[in-house]
């Protein structure tokens, strides 16, 4: 039962990171500010996180911080994050 708490916590922590990083840092705009950006950062990393159980041998090579692949959930999280910002901003 703990192991999938710490699970879960390290996903959101993924995408607090990847949306701090965009909308405080990088200042894009996102639709719904933090939240909106920080919700996306959420499915990003958890699709990471999947991606990560269907292709393991492709991304063995990277670190895994409480069965979370970080860097493959930091990236999709920070890719979709990314995505949104820039269907956003051409309206």
């Amino acid at each position: 039962m703990w192991e999938y708490i710490n699970i879960a916590i390290t996903y959101i922590l993924i995408a607090l990171a990847a949306a701090i990083l965009i909308h405080f840092i990088w200042k894009l705009k996102i639709p719904g500010n933090f939240i909106g950006a920080f919700v996306v950062g959420l499915i990003g990393s958890v699709i990471g996180g999947i991606s990560y159980q269907i292709f393991p041998d492709f991304f063995k090579r990277l670190t895994d911080i409480n069965s979370v692949n970080v860097y493959t959930a930091f990236l999709f999280a920070f890719l979709l994050i990314w995505i949104l910002a820039k269907l956003s901003s051409n309206k």
